[in-house]
């Protein structure tokens, strides 16, 4: 049959499209030599195909990607296709990289390719992208998990080095002004001929300096700068809250004023060195130390000149002590100093005497001079009959008053004669257990704390009173401790608590106030019982009152000891669906790192951070704002406690807090006056 001319053979059709492919079309014979070179390599490479033709396409392929090309060339057979990437040289002596599709027909190969450099880079960028934002989430996770500071710079000056492929990489940490540590390396920058700093933390201070380099030539761009400033922010973050928590901590453990360590600190020390003197058979010397004219200085040139007196005390006594002694500010214009390893009484006394002395010496108070004096009490331990921080502090005061009433400015030594104070405390012991009998009146008063800021009842705080039969109404402040110390406060708590939910029980059902909670106070010695949660279970059960109800507030002290049976009487009690509160925050030093140990359900705020938001609600509301915070953060409730100003409770309201107590709302109030008060407000 003739063929028809107007009809277009197959090799006609396969050239039609080879030459106007935008892909790169090449035939190669069993060398590998080109035999055919579609036009569109003129635009990726810049060679005319005639140039090519008869050439070894080999020339063309980069030096490294060679061998690679070969064997996938040699792996061809039967219909079998294969794809590979390569650079390949252009006219002008730049590399392009390509991807090749290749088979083979007959004797010869045919391959189709394209320009894949663009491919490439922005499949690069992504990566490289991704491994960015990989390292600094991961840097991230690591600085939630609260690690030694140390370990995340070290964690980041890998990560930085590892994501950039670069070999110099520090992190540097602005301690204070003008002082700066290396915190992590690698490399030096010294050896760096690129280098790029990023400030860790904003503003004119930074917290920190990281500093990459690299010893060959490169380009640090934008996106690099992006990654390095992501990093420097997880690491500022780190910083700041380590800075805070420290700052936390330290003011968790010392005075505000004076900076001296505080009431909790100094405990803490005197009972590590009554530990310490135990095991080594070395005496502890605590000095009570009262400074005698203070209210004098307030009254005559006001609460700033005796505040500045007050910070002028610490220097004075430290001038007199040696390095290993403790000096706080135990309270008011009481001071208190811990001296360990004392050879024997005199050397105490000595101390003492020093003590005294450096009082004669002038202050300057509002640009004047002004003399003052101390009453100090002495008292000095016995290796072989250990007594605890409790009885020392005890004997120390009541040595302090013994130079107080003979003359002031004087110092005396704890004897058997000044015992006469603990003999009362001995016979109001008895009393009190005579009035747990029945004779003497205790009851329960209430203080109420309020919702804010409708300043609706939300609860009530169960409070032990003493009426005696001689001595009349008997101070909480005089009879509790007495009870911690005797075991009385388990009978007397366990009473309390029962009197408290039996009347709260009674109001909620008759009142309107069906919502209405309970707190009760309750000491680590309660705690610490092994039947304290069947008591509270028994009690719920009995009178009828929910659990949820029912909140016990507990101190830091009690989460100071931690102990095995602390954690599970906890456990225990909220299984109940009890809730627990951490009474007087802020005052002690345990709490912040036992916050989120234990399952807390809420903070009552020492009165005196309220007091220091001043009258009008105008001073540094700073602390509490932190508490609140942080105990939202937590999941807690607060109540901040002595409220005694509307500028106060303005304040509160506006550092976010729900609830309230103190006398501006209302004072504690016996049973019917509550009673009476929740009837008015249905």
């Amino acid at each position: 049959m003739a063929s028809d001319p107007t009809r277009a053979t197959p090799e006609l059709l396969y050239r039609l499209l080879a030459d106007n492919a935008t892909d790169v079309v090449t035939l190669h014979d069993v060398l590998g030599r080109y035999k055919y070179v579609s036009p569109s390599i003129t635009w990726l490479t810049g060679y005319v195909p005639d140039e090519l033709v008869g050439t070894p396409s080999g020339d063309l392929v980069h030096p490294d990607d060679l061998p690679g090309v070969r064997e996938q060339m040699a792996t061809i057979s039967g219909d079998g296709i294969v794809t590979f990437e390569y650079r390949l040289r252009r006219a002008d002596g730049a590399y392009e990289w390509v991807e090749t599709t290749a088979r083979r027909v007959g004797d010869e190969i045919q391959c189709s390719s394209r320009g894949v450099t663009e491919r490439r880079a922005a499949s690069a960028q992504l990566a490289r992208r991704l491994a960015q934002q990989s390292a600094v989430a991961r840097l991230g996770e690591s600085a939630l998990q609260r690690p030694d500071l140390n370990a995340l710079f070290e964690r980041a000056v890998a990560a930085v080095a590892e994501t950039l492929g670069i070999g110099v990489v520090t992190v540097t940490e602005h301690v204070d002004a003008g002082t700066a540590h290396v915190r992590a390396e690698l490399g030096s920058p010294f050896d760096a001929l690129f280098t790029v700093d990023v400030p860790i933390g904003s503003g004119t201070a930074p917290l920190g300096m990281l500093t990459v380099g690299s010893r060959d030539e490169r380009a640090f761009d934008e996106r690099d700068h992006d990654f390095l400033q992501a990093v420097a922010h997880v690491l500022a973050g780190a910083i700041e809250r380590l800075r805070s928590e420290r700052q936390m901590r330290h003011d968790a453990l010392h005075d505000s004023l004076t900076g001296l360590p505080n009431r909790s600190l100094l405990l803490d020390r005197l009972h590590h060195a009554l530990a310490r003197s135990t095991r080594e058979q070395r005496r502890v010397a605590l000095l009570f130390v009262d400074l005698d004219n203070l209210k004098v200085i307030n009254d005559s040139l006001g609460h700033h000149a005796g505040d500045e007196l007050l910070k002028a005390i610490g220097p004075r006594l430290n001038g007199q002590l040696r390095a290993s002694d403790t000096v706080a500010r135990f309270g008011g214009d009481e001071f208190a100093i811990v001296c360990e390893d004392i050879d024997d009484v005199d050397q105490a006394v000595d101390i003492a005497r020093r003590v005294v002395a450096s009082f004669e010496d002038p202050f300057v108070v509002a640009g004047e001079e002004r003399f003052g004096s101390v009453s100090v009490g002495v008292v000095v331990t016995n290796p072989v009959a250990p007594r605890s921080a409790d009885e020392l502090l005890s004997d120390a005061d009541a040595a302090m008053y013994r130079a107080k009433e003979r003359g002031r400015g004087r110092f005396e030594l704890f004897d058997a004669g000044l015992r006469d104070r603990i003999t009362a405390r001995l016979q109001l012991e008895a009393d009190l257990r005579r009035a747990l009998e029945g004779e003497g009146r205790l009851w329960v008063a209430y203080q109420p704390y309020y919702r804010l800021p409708s300043r609706e009842i939300a609860g009530v705080e169960a409070l032990v009173r003493w009426d005696h039969p001689t001595r009349g109404n008997v101070s909480p402040a005089d009879f509790i401790p007495v009870a911690e110390e005797s075991g009385l406060v388990i009978p007397l708590g366990a009473r309390v608590l029962r009197a408290a939910c039996e009347q709260v029980v009674r109001w909620q059902r008759e009142t309107g106030h069906d919502g209405l909670r309970l707190t009760v106070n309750v000491s680590a010695r309660q705690m610490a019982t092994p039947d304290f949660v069947d008591t509270v279970q028994e009690i719920l059960s009995e009178t009828g009152l929910h659990p949820d109800s029912l909140g016990l507030e507990i101190t830091e002290r009690l989460l100071l000891e931690e102990t095995p049976a602390t954690a599970l009487t906890i456990e225990l009690l909220q299984a109940l669906g009890v809730r627990l509160l951490l009474d007087d925050f802020g005052t002690g030093y345990s709490s912040l790192r036992y916050l989120q140990r234990y399952p807390l359900d809420g903070l009552k705020v020492d009165r005196a951070f309220v007091s220091g938001l001043g009258e009008q609600g105008d001073g540094d509301g700073a602390i509490v704002e932190a508490i609140v915070g942080m105990a939202r953060a937590l999941g807690m409730g607060v109540i901040p406690e002595g409220v005694e100003t509307e500028g106060q409770l303005d304040r509160l309201v506006a550092l976010g807090c729900d609830h309230a107590q103190g006398f501006l709302l209302s004072k504690p109030l016996p049973a019917a006056d509550i009673e009476a008060l929740l009837r008015s407000r249905v």
